[in-house]
């Protein structure tokens, strides 16, 4: 998109005939514009670990509008602090009294234009105002590729670590910077349901899919039962602990908890059940409000993790990252609440699912067709959902849920 983008300005800025386009390289002016995008690209990444609102994002959109301006007097009017071509110093350098040649200065204020130029558009105006001054008059043939880089002399009035050719440089460094310092925040900083990596993250096995799953079961008694059916359930589990699941198990529970802090003090809303689901069986969480059934499929779909003891997904535990990313591989969830773009239609709410499901692209028409067929939507298959009713968005989340590659997983190896 960014370079679509740039090679559209470039079109344009043809099509008006500002010569700044017209009698620069092709490849100067397109590179310049794509390169910056891509590092605003990046910023904009490094904004959204911070950004929880879409209030938020418009306050930061209209100060980074504002930046903006004060980067454009700053560097294109002041030319502060990169100096102007043939014009004023850069602020790193100062004149020779006796030979009146410019020298770099040696005292902490040159610290100014790298400071600056983590701001991408700092760079951008710096090179527009290079680009308009060697198109400045008639006489004036352009900046050619061969050339982006040597012009930049401090005789010139310019300091080579910032020539159009460097700032290339330095626009491809800060996207790869920004991005990897986005995902880094992405990861350890608390999502809405306060989930969140270790700070060392990036150096588990598990985070690159290396290592085992294993997590060792534990027997932990929250509030102990006294219905004689949950015992004997509770009982049948517990003889096989830290052993893998049964081969007939879809859902193994085992000692789960969800502890929370209301003032201070612990609250389980999930404490330490112990039972099983077969394969191709249904099983109903019934309770009152706070019994803690939402919570716990929020930990058996990865939504949040347990505090403490183990599930097992078809062998896979959710209680380590390797484990459950095998789970999310095969796993449908259908939310409380519907979860649905009101411009999109069932085809296409089931075509983008099935495309993030992994479903080959070849497969992904008949697929979603399936799906449509199977909660009977086949008449409104091609309705936006925001016209559809309650019954019938109910539907189409089952379908969305149903969609998507079943692959079968292996069981985590060491028990």
């Amino acid at each position: 998109m960014a370079f679509l983008n740039a090679f559209l300005l470039y079109c344009f800025g043809c099509i008006f005939q500002f010569k700044i386009f017209l009698k620069n390289d092709f490849g100067v002016v397109l590179l310049t514009f794509w390169l910056h995008g891509q590092a605003m690209v990046g910023l904009a990444f490094l904004a959204s670990t911070v950004l929880s609102r879409s209030t938020q994002a418009v306050a930061m959109g209209f100060a980074t509008f504002l930046l903006g301006f004060v980067v454009f007097f700053m560097v294109g009017i002041f030319g502060f602090p990169y100096g102007q071509l043939d014009g004023t110093l850069p602020f790193a350098f100062d004149t020779n009294i006796t030979t009146g040649i410019p020298i770099e200065k040696t005292n902490s204020d040159r610290a100014a234009a790298p400071i600056l130029a983590l701001i991408p558009p700092s760079m951008l105006v710096q090179d527009l105002n290079v680009m308009g001054r060697f198109t400045l008059s008639d006489q004036d043939a352009g900046m050619r590729m061969s050339n982006v880089s040597n012009y930049c002399t401090p005789e010139r009035s310019c300091d080579s670590r910032f020539s159009l050719g460097s700032s290339w440089g330095i626009f491809i460094a800060l996207y790869l910077i920004y991005s990897v310092i986005a995902l880094y925040l992405d990861n350890v900083l608390a999502d809405a349901m306060g989930v969140r990596k270790p700070l060392w993250y990036f150096v588990t096995p598990a985070y690159w899919g290396l290592g085992n799953s294993y997590v060792k079961d534990c027997r932990e008694v929250v509030e102990p039962s006294t219905d004689p059916d949950v015992l004997e359930e509770e009982a049948r589990i517990q003889a096989r602990m830290n052993e893998p699941a049964d081969i007939d198990s879809a859902i193994e529970v085992r000692g789960l908890i969800a502890e929370f802090r209301r003032s201070g003090k612990p609250f389980f809303a999930v404490k330490a059940p112990w039972y099983k689901v077969k394969k191709n069986h249904l099983l109903a969480l019934l309770g009152p409000n706070g019994a803690g059934k939402t919570t716990t499929v929020n930990m058996l779909t990865g939504f949040i993790p347990p505090s403490r003891g183990n599930a097992l997904i078809m062998g896979q535990t959710v209680a380590h990252p390797a484990g459950m990313s095998a789970v999310r591989r095969v796993m449908g969830v259908c939310p409380q609440f519907d979860t649905l773009w009101a411009a999109l239609s069932a085809r296409e709410h089931l075509q983008l699912f099935a495309a993030i499901k992994g479903v080959a692209k070849n497969d992904i028409p008949l697929e979603a067709m399936r799906r449509i067929e199977e909660v009977r939507l086949t008449d409104a298959a091609d309705r936006m959902a925001g016209t559809y009713s309650g019954g019938m968005r109910r539907r189409l989340s089952v379908a969305i849920a149903l969609i998507g590659k079943r692959a079968s997983i292996e069981p985590a190896s060491e028990f």
